[in-house]
């Protein structure tokens, strides 16, 4: 790979050679000195080329080369030619890192430490580490670290530590931690497979710069993996020049490439929507620019927008919306008119977020829903009656939320597509949108049929010329055993693809002979191998007729790596058509000894991703979340903290809670529920809720003048459900079992149980039972409780709609022991050791009763919910300083109880997680738990003894 020199007319400059040249080469090149930036680009002495110089002499060898023949044939005799290769390349940046990390541990002066003594030292070590995977997984600015409110909440956690600063974290944390995952994504990334990259532009207006972030991605198979898998990393972040945008870029990625040592193992790129940066990657040459589905469909649907009848109606549409969220008189009408008519959305309406087009379907479809009440309170409005809707827009209103819905439902399926191949989707996503929600109807409005044409033409435009993309495109929907029929293809155009996939799968047979060279040759010695007819063994050798039959390079030998390849094409054809919801990375890992050589060719293509961010950054709210956290970083510390950021954690995880505007989530009417605890609280929230959704919640609680507040506030706030309390203290034993009589006598069935009540950081106490409190609220009254009321989960659950437990833990689970000698904690309390270990204890539960009802096939399913750090009364037990701390830290890093309620929402209800169970749930997703809670012997152990201690 080399960079594209730029030619330019121009007087003859005074060039002068590099001061400190040692190379040769310098001969033919020089430094304009009347340039603004002297030392960027360097000039070639023959034909006056501007050439990129980033500090090594390799793109003036490659000019001289390309361009100058001649006089390279000139600098090869004069001994000069000893440029450096790719892999001394590779070898070069990886001391020069060595030698930066020694430089900065040698100049660090040590982390300081009340103590000094081993033990002191390694707890000084592990604080500092912990800091440091805050501020990296958060995405917080180093600085962070010295602001006293900080450093008074670590001085209360562990008094005997003195926190670490900022300077002792940068130059003693942060360069082995940013070294240790670098070793480890080098690893990850080494091979001779084939591999992509996307970029992403984002700017920080904060210091008011502009970066890009190189991600790579590579379809590995490894026996680990058990298959294949798709490895995503991130590579690197740089900042963006503001007077050289495109040639800055060009060099940044070529340094990147040659960096990591994937130049030569490149097959394309996914592009985002900037011109600049599309620039970039043209100059380098790579095979294929594929361009970011999400910003192509953006830029469609905000061309939709601009068209005058649909941008009319839009700005009516807020103007709506704002006449409602800023008139509290109109707002109180709206909500009795909506109550008269037994409806009660939360919110009734929102407002779009400027740029955001997911955010105005939002706004249109609550719109739609509440036109009656809207339009109701409206005409009794003589001075807004201008606001009203006419038939007209309503009708257009009415096409464009169909429009916007079908985009959405295409925008979800790459969403949903988290591990697979989303490269292989993008042919088939096209033409659904282009002959169903992008093809004009009879009897749609002019307005609509330019909005639809709008974003038609975004997306033809874009991957249906170059003809080398159509293809590439084609190709890789034709590899997955999910779309390998192409329907939306003709027959010449299928045989095109067909015979594309069956040259290449006749390459790699030949290349892949045993005379093929090892993957560490460099790829002009490979193609020389490739060439080479295999050798015959020394008995065949010694066979007169080995002139005749032993020439793998004849004609033959080609026909019949031909056959072989024709051969397993069909037998891939023949395959059974995998359903449109399954894996078809799993398709393919079960089936490698079937198909010798099409995985290899699956590798080149599904490397490419379809967007060049994960698409749920770009379709949901999870994107926005990311930009307020990298606008507050230090800019010299930007590379180093996305990089540690990004590898750290699954490409695919969100950045997120779910949003509360966005989910939605099934009615539930006809189900019953209990929420311990949902009185306050993330309890409240989660009762408020399902309330909400129609269900008839059972709010469980010890105060039950608070409860039947929480249960009039509820009933005022919707009419979808059905709310009541009844009294229940978890740490007795005797109230629980009266608790699930009572239930039972009710006649109810029961869908949802919600264990979410609990203590936190107590003094020691005993239960009336002697049970230490927080185990014995925490963990031995949920586990009666849900041991009470398992059989009426049981006969409420069937088969595609299973009952559910939702257990509330915590991520100081992670850190807990349990001590089944002495689970009350009687030898030595710690408050805190105490509720780790009931949290880990509710953990271990979860996953052994999800065994045991798995193993009896009962329609009950388990989950454990880590909600984040809340901002709930569960502090109130801290002492007087650490709460005048909390309530600031609180406000800047905790959720409010609505957030850390919305996971175990979506435990109790979400259709996605329909006969999901025995997992651990965070931010909406399956993550996992602790190493020690998968221990399943300690699982019998812990359930064994919790059946003695509560008697049954």
């Amino acid at each position: 790979m080399e960079l594209k020199s730029e030619e330019v007319e121009a007087s003859e400059p005074q060039l002068v050679s590099h001061p400190r040249a040692k190379s040769k080469v310098w001969k033919y090149f020089g430094f304009d000195m009347e340039e603004d930036e002297v030392g960027k680009r360097a000039h070639c002495r023959l034909c006056l080329a501007q050439i990129g110089y980033s500090g090594n002499t390799t793109n003036l060898y490659a000019h001289l080369q390309r361009h100058h023949p001649d006089a390279f044939v000139e600098f090869e005799k004069s001994g000069g030619g000893t440029e450096p290769t790719q892999q001394q390349h590779h070898q070069q940046h990886q001391q020069l890192h060595q030698h930066q990390l020694q430089q900065q541990q040698q100049q660090a002066p040590p982390l300081t430490c009340t103590r000094q003594n081993s033990h002191e030292a390694k707890r000084q070590a592990e604080v500092a580490s912990a800091v440091l995977g805050f501020l990296c997984e958060g995405l917080h600015p180093v600085s962070t670290a010295d602001e006293p409110f900080f450093q008074a909440l670590l001085r209360t956690l562990d008094p005997r530590c003195a926190p670490p600063t900022s300077s002792e974290l940068l130059l003693q944390a942060l360069p082995p931690r940013h070294q240790q995952v670098r070793a480890a994504v080098s690893a990850e990334l080494s091979g001779p497979g084939c591999c992509a990259v996307s970029t992403d532009l984002w700017c920080s207006e904060t210091h008011g710069r502009s970066y890009v972030t190189v991600y790579a991605h590579q379809l590995s198979q490894t026996p680990a993996a058990a298959g294949f898998r798709l490895v995503s990393r991130c590579l690197k972040t740089f900042e963006v020049p503001a007077d050289s945008p495109a040639e800055g870029m060009t060099r940044a990625l070529y340094e990147v490439f040659m960096e990591w040592g994937v130049a030569q193992r490149l097959r394309g790129a996914t592009t985002c929507g900037s011109p600049d940066v599309l620039r970039a990657c043209a100059q380098l040459d790579l095979p294929v620019l594929v361009p970011c589905f999400a910003g192509r469909l953006n830029r469609g649907v905000h061309a939709a927008f601009r068209v005058p009848g649909v941008q009319a109606l839009l700005s009516r549409c807020r103007r709506l919306v704002d006449y409602f969220q800023q008139s509290v008189v109109a707002a109180y009408m709206l909500q009795e008119r909506l109550k008269q008519q037994g409806r009660t959305p939360m919110p009734p309406l929102v407002g779009g977020r400027p740029g955001c087009w997911t955010s105005t379907l939002t706004m249109l479809r609550r719109l739609r829903e509440n036109q009656p009440a809207v339009t109701a309170v409206l005409l009794e409005d003589a001075n807004n009656q201008a606001l009203l809707l006419g038939a007209a827009e309503w009708a257009l209103l009415d096409g464009l939320l169909g429009l916007l819905r079908a985009l959405r439902s295409a925008a979800d399926m790459f969403c949903g597509s988290a591990g697979g191949p989303s490269i292989s989707m993008l042919k088939p996503v096209l033409h659904m949108l282009l002959s169903t929600a992008l093809r004009p109807l009879d009897g749609d409005p002019a307005e609509l049929r330019d909005a639809r044409r709008a974003v038609a033409s975004a997306l033809e435009e874009a991957y249906q010329t170059p003809a080398h993309l159509d293809m590439f495109l084609k190709v890789a929907s034709f590899l997955d055993p999910r779309y390998k029929r192409l329907p939306f293809l003709s027959t010449s155009e299928r045989a095109q693809v067909e015979a594309r996939v069956q040259e290449e799968a006749a390459a790699l047979y030949q290349r892949h002979t045993p005379s093929a060279p090892s993957p560490d040759e460099p790829p002009n010695k490979k193609q020389a191998h490739a060439c080479m007819p295999e050798p015959a063994s020394a008995a065949d050798a010694a066979n007169p007729l080995a002139v005749i039959f032993c020439q793998s390079g004849s004609a033959e030998t080609q026909e019949e790596f031909q056959a072989q390849a024709e051969e397993e094409l069909s037998n891939f054809k023949a395959q059974k058509v995998l359903g449109l919801n399954e894996d078809p990375l799993r398709w393919w890992s079960d089936r490698t000894l079937l198909f010798p050589m099409l995985p290899r060719v699956l590798q080149k293509y599904w490397c490419v991703q379809a967007t060049s961010v994960p698409a749920h950054r770009l379709f949901g709210p999870a994107g926005s979340v990311l930009w307020g956290k990298r606008n507050r970083l230090d800019p010299e510390h930007v590379d180093q903290q996305v990089f540690l950021y990004e590898n750290t954690r699954t490409y695919y995880e969100p950045e997120s809670c779910i949003d509360k505007d966005t989910m939605a989530l099934p009615k539930q009417h006809g189900r019953v529920a209990i929420v311990t605890g949902g009185a306050r609280g993330m309890g409240y929230e989660v009762a408020r809720r399902l309330t909400g959704l129609g269900m008839h919640v059972i709010i469980a609680g010890n105060i039950e003048e608070e409860g039947l507040e929480a249960v009039t506030k509820i009933r005022k706030e919707t009419k979808e459900g059905k709310v009541e309390f009844l009294f229940l203290d978890l740490s007795s034993l005797h109230s629980v079992r009266q608790f699930a009589q009572r239930f039972k006598a009710t006649g109810l069935p029961l869908h949802v149980l919600v264990n979410n009540a609990g203590v936190m950081l107590v003094p020691e106490r005993r239960t009336e039972d002697g049970f230490e409190l927080q185990f014995g609220l925490n963990f031995l009254g949920h586990f009666l409780l849900t041991h009470l009321l398992l059989g009426t989960l049981k006969r409420s659950g069937c088969h595609g709609n299973h009952s559910r437990i939702v257990t509330m833990s915590s991520a100081t689970h992670y850190g807990a022991r349990l001590n089944l000698k002495d689970l009350q904690s009687r030898s030595c309390y710690s408050s805190h050791g105490a509720y780790s270990q009931s949290k880990l204890a509710l953990v271990m539960f979860t996953y052994y009763l999800h065994e045991q009802l798995t193993a009896g096939g009962f329609p009950v399913s388990t989950s454990t919910v880590d909600p984040g750090m809340v901002d709930t009364k569960l502090y109130q037990n801290l002492c007087s300083p650490a709460q005048t701390l909390k309530r600031p830290v609180a406000k800047l890093l905790f959720r409010t109880p609505a957030e850390g309620a919305s996971t175990a929402i979506y435990a109790a209800v979400a259709a996605e997680l329909e006969g999901v169970s025995g997992c651990y749930l965070y931010n909406g997703q399956q993550v996992a738990s602790s190493e020690l809670s998968y221990d399943e012997e300690l699982q019998a152990q812990l359930w064994k003894q919790s059946c003695s201690l509560v008697g049954v």
